[in-house]
C-alpha cells in the first residue's frame, strides 16, 4: 500500500506540473492576443 501510495503522489506531481505548464503558456497566449506585457 505505501509502494501504491508514493507511485500516486509522484503521478499526481506530474499532473500537477503538467496543468500549471498549460495555466502558464495559456496565460502566456492570451497575453499575447490581448497586447498585454
Amino acid at each position: 500500500m505505501e509502494e501504491f501510495m508514493k507511485k500516486m503522489t509522484a503521478f499526481q506531481i506530474k499532473i500537477v506540473a503538467l496543468i500549471f505548464m498549460l495555466i502558464d503558456h495559456i496565460n502566456t497566449f492570451l497575453g499575447y492576443q490581448l497586447g498585454f506585457p
